[in-house]
């Protein structure tokens, strides 16, 4: 049985916004992959690749017209929604790992602010600690 090999999604992603489908040459290998947008693809070629490569490519890359085993491509639709979901979850921890180090940078800038408080209060509530200024293992003279 065979299917058509395109299909389209409407996704804010880096990988892609409309998956146009398979396409022939997208890479140098292997020679079909599971998703490609043929416009951002040229494009992405133009911006990375060798200039003397972009004949041969632009001659190359097309979308597949044929129809593909089913199988094959409900596969690539899977594989092209796994791609999308792991390019938004990669952006949203990058989002968070920059809220995280603002935030930690906000703490440090405070706890520099109000350090000797902080030490007047730990001393007083914590009488039987070790604690050197660095470490609550300090070396015992």
């Amino acid at each position: 049985m065979a299917g058509d090999s395109s299909f389209t999604m409407t996704k804010s992603s880096e990988i892609s916004e409309t998956y146009e489908g398979m396409l022939w040459h997208q890479h140098h290998d292997p020679f079909l992959v599971e998703y490609g947008d043929l416009q951002e693809r040229l494009d992405e070629i133009h911006r990375i690749k060798d200039k003397n490569e972009w004949p041969l490519r632009e001659r190359l890359i097309k979308p597949v017209k044929g129809d593909l085993p089913v199988e094959l491509v409900e596969a690539a639709k899977r594989a092209y929604e796994a791609h999308w979901a792991w390019d938004e979850a990669g952006r949203a921890c990058n989002e968070a790992g920059q809220a995280c180090n603002e935030a930690e940078r906000a703490y440090r800038i405070l706890y520099k602010k109000h350090q000797a408080a902080i030490e007047a209060l730990h001393a007083k509530e914590c009488t039987d600690c070790p604690w050197d200024g660095k470490t609550i293992f300090a070396v015992e003279s």
